[in-house]
């Protein structure tokens, strides 16, 4: 039909597959946050604690909704994606939950990997923005701007955008050419863009990732990627 004859052209070199570089099998990384947690409506840091916060019944049905979108965005051929013969979470139990949904439709097994957790907040963990800013002056504005700053003596941004540049090439390497879902966070779904994209860490905060926000990432074998869409929501 002309759905498999636009995929068989995008996949036999059209569009940016057509200038230098672009060669060889396209690695598909459909990366989804989390959906609302039960902490998510109190504003407050959370990190990497296991198993963390469950999703909330808003987060739930936010889950349910993106892996209705995905199935949808794989039959509209301009977005040249095919079905997820993977999965990943983050082992937290809001990752896991989503993973969940997302994986349900293609009985797909979820595998855990912890290069996708969210950032370590170390002792801000669990607390608002209005409290750290009572305990920490500056801290939160710092977090925000510095990189390398260890927020509650956690991890830095710098250092979630090594881990999970790392995980994705492992992720890259072992699904070659083929399409996975992998649900995370707000932090290391910015350091996943900044990755594919080469911006630094502190660029990220350009990057919009609400709850169960649908991101597609392409990798060529050759090297090149490609952002096909980011904070997809419905």
């Amino acid at each position: 039909g002309v759905a498999a004859a636009v995929r068989m052209a995008q996949a036999a070199g059209s569009g940016t597959q057509r200038h230098t570089g672009f060669d060889g099998p396209i690695t598909t990384v459909i990366i989804v946050r989390h959906g609302m947690s039960v902490d998510t409506g109190r504003d407050v840091f959370a990190g990497n604690v296991v198993p963390g916060p469950s999703l909330s019944p808003d987060g739930l049905a936010q889950a349910q909704a993106a892996s209705r979108e995905i199935r949808r965005m794989i039959d509209v051929p301009w977005f040249g994606l095919h079905a997820p013969v993977g999965a990943i979470a983050s082992p937290t139990a809001r990752t896991m939950e989503t993973a969940a949904e997302l994986a349900a439709p293609w009985g797909l097994e979820i595998g855990t990997d912890a290069g996708f957790i969210e950032q370590n907040f170390g002792e801000w963990d669990g607390l608002t923005a209005l409290q750290v800013r009572d305990r920490w002056p500056g801290g939160v504005e710092r977090w925000a701007s510095d990189p390398d700053y260890h927020p509650g003596d956690g991890e830095s941004r710098r250092e979630v955008g090594d881990r999970v540049k790392a995980a994705l090439t492992q992720v890259v390497d072992r699904w070659c050419g083929r399409c996975v879902l992998i649900a995370s966070h707000a932090v290391a779904t910015r350091a996943a863009i900044g990755a594919a994209l080469g911006a630094p860490p502190e660029a990220w905060a350009s990057f919009r990732i609400a709850p169960a926000s649908i991101n597609v990432l392409r990798f060529w074998a050759s090297g090149p990627t490609e952002v096909v869409c980011t904070n997809r929501t419905v």
